[in-house]
């Protein structure tokens, strides 16, 4: 008997000291759970390869007869540029689509002639204006171009020194089989060769990578320092599954007025970004959080107990970035809703 009064006794004395009746015992309280809002990020991307291919055209021959002793470095010509050597004699490129077909000389003129002043004028070299007149002033620029190659200062310029491109700067190609160190040309052969203005932009893709892109993704194509946006123009079956055409987001070409900057390969690989969730920055809240209305309002309840009507901007594993809240408000969870991750959506 002693020893069953000590033990109610006991309990009754815990269950005051832990304050509370029976009743708030039984019945767990509830736990009101909050979080604070942050600003997050959400999106998802993929990075893919896009190949480039160009079509190559000749525009110009070799007028020169002997061995070929030096190639140059033909990725980015400028008026001026060496593109090879016959004998040790430079043969470089100037900006125009007329063929040089005959040395030049006080007293000439015509298209050639003018295409030699432009180039020259883009060396500062000549201040008067690219009239096609072989006059003094281009004599003498002449003479003072060859003074800073160290060739002989003649002022005329020997038929095969020059070789017209129509673009540039800008890739060049030579025909190897021809133009190579060590091998012999007589002249007349077709040996330059520049790519066309529209290159052609194709993601080659296995049909499982295909059906992730949504059609109006957004693309990012990189070349080195520069990226270029790029949208799905069309899309077909392809040797890995589907091939995805690629432009511009007005129709054109994806490298616009910088198709020059690519190399002079028939086909190159550039890395591309594809959106497949649009990327969003701003207030974050879980995904759970969000309460939709029969009226179709989202809202979310704030820590002081009231409704604040919110605007989902994005969505990304279990994350939304909202308008409505600012970061370090502070918002209830429901029961049962985890609290977002440290680092965002991503």
């Amino acid at each position: 008997m002693i020893v069953l009064l000590l033990i109610v006794g006991g309990y009754w004395i815990g269950r005051t000291t832990a304050g509370g009746s029976d009743d708030e015992t039984a019945a767990p309280a509830s736990e009101t759970r909050t979080v604070e809002v942050s600003t997050q990020e959400v999106g998802r991307s993929l990075t893919l390869v896009t190949s480039v291919t160009r079509e190559f055209s000749t525009v110009a021959t070799n007028r020169l007869s002997g061995t070929i002793t030096e190639v140059g470095d033909l990725d980015a010509i400028e008026p001026g540029d060496i593109l090879y050597r016959v004998d040790h004699v430079p043969v470089r490129a100037v900006a125009g689509t007329v063929p040089f077909y005959r040395d030049l000389g006080r007293g000439d003129s015509g298209d050639d002639v003018a295409q030699l002043q432009e180039t020259l004028r883009a060396l500062d070299l000549l201040s008067g204006p690219s009239d096609g007149e072989f006059g003094p002033a281009t004599r003498d620029a002449v003479r003072d171009w060859q003074e800073s190659l160290g060739l002989e200062e003649t002022g005329e310029i020997t038929l095969g020194r020059l070789i017209a491109i129509p673009q540039l700067p800008g890739p060049v190609r030579l025909d190897p089989s021809i133009i190579a160190p060590g091998l012999l040309v007589s002249g007349g052969e077709s040996v330059v060769a520049v790519p066309g203005d529209e290159p052609e932009f194709v993601m080659h893709l296995s049909t499982a990578q295909a059906d992730l892109i949504p059609s109006g993704a957004t693309l990012t194509v990189t070349h080195g320092e520069q990226s270029w946006p790029a949208v799905i123009a069309s899309s077909g079956p392809g040797d890995q599954g589907t091939d995805l055409t690629l432009t511009a987001p007005d129709g054109s070409s994806v490298c616009g007025q910088e198709c020059s900057a690519l190399s002079g390969a028939e086909t190159i690989n550039l890395m591309t970004q594809v959106e497949i969730v649009p990327s969003v920055t701003g207030p974050a809240i879980p995904l759970a959080a969000i309460s939709t209305g029969p009226d179709g309002r989202t809202t979310v309840e704030h820590a002081d107990g009231t409704d604040v009507e919110v605007e989902i901007q994005g969505i990304e594993a279990g994350i939304a970035v909202v308008d409505g809240l600012d970061a370090g408000d502070e918002i209830r969870l429901p029961d049962g809703a985890a609290p977002p991750p440290s680092d965002g959506g991503g």
